[in-house]
């Protein structure tokens, strides 16, 4: 699926087929080349609907509890479905091409409810997770997800960078039909679409510069080592999204959001880059347009109407995940979050440890403060973002690492860890125990211990992973830098070294961030939310 797609065509592309009421973004999946074909993302809407939606009064355009008390299945009316070839025409540079194929893909997106409330995520070109603002679990406001088709078709043969105009047509009524309108025969690898192009080139720049940096990009990274020649790399930023330049036109958002990732070996040679893009510019953003190809209404004018707080900002990303696979040894990691004017510029040191499948180990220690609970019948949905990217599993938890390791004294600090423990050919399993301490990252002095975690219950037969999580309240611990440590032991007497990660504690959290009631120190299980 996305990750293994050979490239991308599009210079600057919006990242998802998701639309957005009240404030609308001009939401598409860019079109692409896979092989010697043309993909294009189709959406194909009720027009009915879709204009019913468009007409909401202000107040109401956050929440469409009203419409969905009268109609349980708006969302599923709203997307025409059962489409197949003969119901579409479409146009290169206004020369009709054959459709080889249509087939309905699932979006590269889904709507997440963890500890913290519930956000949307979202696959970008490159293959990791944009993700956004929380809202309140209550908050009705909907991040609409609908599939596309995906029309594709050779294309006549061009110049390599040349762009090409495309324009679909639907034969059915009172239908709105959301494309892209063009292509740029420019191929890029899968996971660095952003390669050669002037906005992939401007975040080049300014990393290599390491000065421009005006954008507050947090940056955290993980390694396991779980392969003889590799080992899995998370990366996590954060940035405020809030501060990324945009614009609300005709109810339209207009944005460039990119992500640039460069590994540096120890030597200062590039060993690799990947680039991600979360929204296309201008030039990329045509909007939506009816089957007769007139543009569609517009839903909200900003310059009228004053955003909501679920509005436009929580159209704008504040975090960014990836991963990579890397061979053993020691690297600089330099991430670049830039809206196409700003940049934000990180960068930290990784070291990838050698791996011993016979060996007792435990892997790298993830910091985290959001947690959620795996629905067991996972959608489609759900699977095609999983399927670029691994997440971080323990007993059907689902850990999302930190990009920012400061913690307020009333927050929970969630940890995830990996063990390896050697299956021996012929004896069961060994029992193994997970201990878990803070030092005071100053001193190096003991400032809290835990029970050691019989690991029994994490273990899946035939599998010599074991993967941890733990949250730990961090009420009793003074402000200050601290290292949590993990370390895992045997029924043999074996015992790995201790494996850390850092954290902050900061004094006390603003007065709306700890209304809550203050709990004694303790260690607890992934207090999730439920489904």
């Amino acid at each position: 699926m996305l990750a293994h797609r050979l490239s991308w065509t599009c210079s600057l592309g919006v990242f998802v087929a998701v639309m957005f009421f009240g404030t609308r973004a001009a939401a598409q999946d860019p079109i692409r080349v896979q092989s010697d074909e043309v993909l294009v993302p189709t959406v194909v809407l009720d027009k009915g609907v879709y204009t019913k939606l468009g007409k909401q009064q202000p107040h109401h355009r956050d929440s469409y509890a009203p419409l969905v008390a009268k109609n349980a299945k708006l969302w599923n009316d709203i997307a025409v479905k059962n489409l197949s070839v003969k119901h579409f025409h479409l146009f290169e540079d206004g020369q009709e091409q054959r459709i080889e194929s249509v087939r309905f893909e699932p979006p590269a997106f889904r709507v997440v409810q963890d500890n913290m409330g519930k956000h949307p995520e979202t696959v970008g070109i490159g293959g990791g997770l944009w993700g956004y603002p929380d809202l309140p679990t209550a908050d009705l406001s909907m991040w609409l997800a609908w599939p596309d088709y995906v029309l594709a078709y050779v294309p006549p043969k061009s110049e390599v960078g040349s762009c090409h105009q495309i324009q679909v047509r639907v034969e059915r009524v009172n239908v709105v039909v959301w494309t892209r309108s063009e292509y740029c025969n420019t191929p890029h690898p899968a996971s660095d679409p952003l390669d050669g192009t002037a906005f992939g080139n401007k975040m080049e720049k300014a990393a290599n510069a390491r000065t421009w940096s005006d954008i507050d990009l947090k940056l955290n990274t993980a390694v396991f080592a779980d392969e003889p020649n590799g080992a899995r790399v998370y990366v996590a930023t954060s940035f405020p999204g809030e501060s990324l330049k945009h614009e609300i036109r005709d109810g339209t958002l207009h944005a460039t959001i990119g992500s640039l990732v460069l590994v540096y070996r120890d030597d200062g040679s590039l060993a690799a880059r990947y680039s991600d893009f979360a929204y296309g510019g201008e030039e990329e953003s045509r909007g939506a347009e009816d089957a007769s190809g007139a543009p569609a209404p517009a839903a909200h004018d900003e310059k009228t109407e004053a955003p909501s707080t679920s509005g436009h900002r929580a159209l704008l990303p504040n975090r960014y995940e990836m991963q990579f696979s890397a061979a053993p040894g020691k690297y600089v990691v330099r991430a670049v979050i830039s809206d196409g004017v700003h940049f934000g510029i990180q960068e930290a040191p990784l070291t990838v440890a050698g791996y011993d499948p016979n060996k007792l180990a435990v892997g790298g220690v993830v910091i985290s403060r959001r947690v959620r609970r795996l629905v067991q019948n996972s959608t489609e949905e759900a699977e095609r973002v999983a399927e670029s990217y691994t997440p971080l599993v323990s007993r059907e938890a689902e850990f999302t690492p930190a990009a920012s390791t400061d913690f307020f004294r009333d927050d929970t600090l969630f940890v995830y860890f990996e063990i390896n423990n050697p299956i021996v050919p012929g004896r069961p399993g060994i029992k193994v125990m997970a201990n878990i301490r803070i030092l005071d990252a100053k001193s190096g002095a003991v400032a809290d211990t835990f029970e050691p975690v019989d690991t029994t219950k994490y273990s899946q037969v035939g599998n010599p992973v074991i993967a941890l999580g733990r949250g730990v309240m961090l009420n009793h611990l003074s402000p200050g830098a601290y290292r949590l440590e993990v370390q895992a032991s045997d029924a043999d007497g074996q015992s790995t070294e201790w494996r850390s990660a850092g954290f902050t504690v900061i004094a006390v959290a603003p007065l709306e961030l700890s209304d809550g009631a203050s709990q004694g120190k303790k260690e607890m299980i992934l207090p999730t939310t439920p489904d």
